[in-house]
């Protein structure tokens, strides 16, 4: 067998020390000795590691100083680590160790029994319990919420990440093409969410952060309803929000199709959130403000301002399930100006739950030096079979 390394680093080795130089300086400015992250997707960011046994206890430590930098895992995870990682140090625990009293020892050793460290207590990775264990653990050490540094960070996508956003968005337009092509009545749901996922996975494209919707007839108003065996019938509104996943970049696309007619208020519907999406596109730009976007959104489809249940879009990000959402909203009260490089979705979903019914339409827009630029290509039309 060959001995020469396997390396599966989605970036090169320069991408990842940028990442980290500028993580490293914004912990200066916060005053902080070193970041622990749990959230898999900060972890892929900074250093590569990409597996899907994030559901397993494990952080990564990165220091002020790059001395301090520590990722501490499951050792299953070691063939991973040294294909994947741009990290010199790793600590491995087993099944029979007390991973935490384990991981407060390491840090110890890395002198930070007294330091003020930076933890993302928004985390979905860093139960209760194990917090509880840490504060105990570390009683010396100053620990201070930082869950909004790196989700801010990652928001200005470099070049690289650039592409692999339009690579996700051909994947996902793969998806929603195929998805159409599927609709006929008879068909049930999970045929149209198979066709999907046949498609996106034959373009290149892995397992998205998000499952996807597909709903149908009255389910159209579960605004996050997964395929079913529901039959598809003769006047169903069929919606379909693939997301295509490239290098656990994720982008999404919403679509909404009719079999027969669809009803004057639902064809309404479309039409306004048609021109919504279309006039918002036109506003992205450096400088307009998340709010802006949303403002211009809810005044064109006012008249069904009830019905607009959620916001009109947000960022999008390097995910894991079950997050991809980034740290923009496009909602009254975010005035995060928006910068080249951003990516954001536009989707202004309405939803009719007391009559059974809703429309959803979406892109993913990419902000640039004097603009925007689409990610998808699949018509938004209400597309009728």
């Amino acid at each position: 067998m060959s001995k020469t390394p396997y390396i599966e680093q989605a970036f090169p080795e320069g991408e990842y020390h940028g990442r980290l130089a500028r993580l490293r300086a914004r912990l200066s400015q916060e005053g902080l000795d070193a970041l622990i992250i749990h959230a898999p997707e900060d972890i892929n960011y900074l250093i590569g590691f990409n597996s899907c046994g994030y559901y397993s206890y494990q952080h990564l430590l990165i220091g002020a100083d790059p001395s301090v930098d520590c990722f501490f895992t499951r050792i299953v995870e070691i063939g991973i680590v040294r294909a994947t990682t741009v990290i010199k140090d790793a600590v491995y625990w087993t099944d029979w160790d007390d991973h935490i009293a384990m991981a407060a020892d390491s840090m110890r050793k890395k002198g930070l029994g007294k330091a003020r460290i930076g933890i993302q207590e928004t985390s979905l990775y860093l139960s209760v319990r194990d917090w509880r264990r840490f504060e105990t653990l570390l009683a010396g050490v100053d620990f201070v919420d930082a869950s909004g540094l790196l989700p801010r960070l990652r928001l200005v996508k470099s070049p690289l990440e650039i592409d692999r956003m339009r690579r996700a968005g051909r994947i996902t337009d793969a998806g929603l093409e195929a998805g159409l092509a599927t609709i006929a009545a008879g068909r049930r749901e999970c045929e149209l969410a198979a066709a999907v996922y046949q498609a996106m996975f034959a373009m290149g494209g892995e397992p998205p952060s998000y499952p996807g919707t597909f709903t149908s007839g009255p389910r159209t108003c579960f605004l996050h309803g997964m395929a079913t065996e529901r039959r598809l019938e003769r006047g169903d509104l069929v919606v379909m929000e693939p997301m295509g996943c490239y290098q656990r970049y994720n982008t999404n696309a919403i679509r909404t199709a009719v079999i027969g007619s669809p009803s004057p208020k639902a064809a309404e519907a479309h039409r306004l959130m048609e021109e919504s999406v279309l006039t918002c596109t036109e506003l992205v730009r450096p400088g307009i403000l998340a709010e802006e976007v949303d403002q211009l959104c809810r005044k064109i489809t006012s008249k069904f301002a009830a019905n607009r249940l959620h916001r009109s879009g947000y960022s999008l990000e390097i995910g894991y399930a079950p997050g991809f959402v980034g740290a923009l909203d496009l909602r009254q009260g975010d005035k995060t100006p928006l910068e080249a490089g951003m990516i954001i979705s536009i989707e202004p979903n309405t939803t009719f739950a007391d009559e059974g019914w809703g429309v959803q339409l979406g892109n993913c827009v990419l902000v640039t030096d004097k603009g925007h630029e689409v990610l998808h290509h699949t018509p938004i039309e209400l597309a009728r079979f």
